[in-house]
């Protein structure tokens, strides 16, 4: 992660020609049923970040967008995404920063770390405003690269859906200890959004779930 940002800056959705898209199918069908899936890769902040997108078989696009944060190594799989699809919704699912498949030995435990109550104090840690700077930018870059994909409406929000869950039993490759608990997980939901642009109602939203990590 790159220099970051002062928390609650907003991220400016960057061009389009910076972001550097690609587009792949999944390595293997998707398990939820009645969906194809792809694998989006951009740009943001000097990363390569991935995300997973769903697309129902029913209906016809430009599809609305639902929206998952989360620190899932697997993806979420759970019955909002397929109520999401059902209501012919498109998915977009990804790991925060250092969560999930992006973990690192080192800066995910830190970050854990920073994160447990009590610990952040009055002013967030480096680490953890590099966090927030992050996990803005990427959601910036993610609405851009939705805008060059015709089959989405990126102007329509079904759901915005943001998870951290720094709890996890029997994580893969003995890496438990990167997932230690440090309280309870935290959850922001939001469906059927209106009165605004699409990525500026998702920011919004994750400026409000990243200030209740500090709470």
């Amino acid at each position: 992660m790159s220099t970051p940002r002062p928390f609650g800056d907003p991220a400016r959705p960057p061009p389009a020609a910076q972001l550097s898209l690609s587009v792949r199918p999944l390595a293997e069908p998707t398990a939820l049923p009645g969906a194809t899936g792809q694998i989006l890769e951009f740009s943001a902040r000097g990363e390569r970040v991935s995300a997973r997108l769903l697309a129902p078989h029913a209906g016809s696009p430009p599809r609305p967008l639902a929206l998952f944060v989360h620190d899932e190594v697997e993806g979420i799989q759970d019955a909002s995404v397929r109520r999401a699809l059902e209501s012919g919704a498109a998915v977009l699912d990804m790991n925060w920063p250092l969560t999930g498949t992006r973990r690192s030995p080192k800066m995910s435990l830190q970050l854990i770390a920073a994160l447990k109550p009590g610990q952040a104090g009055s002013r967030p840690s480096p680490l953890v405003s590099q966090f927030f700077a992050q996990a803005q930018e990427e959601l910036a870059c993610l609405f851009t690269a939705a805008r060059e994909l015709p089959e989405l409406d990126a102007e329509t929000l079904f759901r915005i859906d943001l998870r951290l869950v720094p709890e996890r039993n029997g994580v893969a490759n003995g890496d438990d200890e990167l997932f230690a608990p440090c309280g309870p997980s935290r959850t922001f939901v939001g469906e059927n959004f209106n009165g605004g642009r699409a990525d500026d109602l998702a920011q919004a939203a994750m400026a409000e779930f990243l200030a209740s990590l500090l709470a």
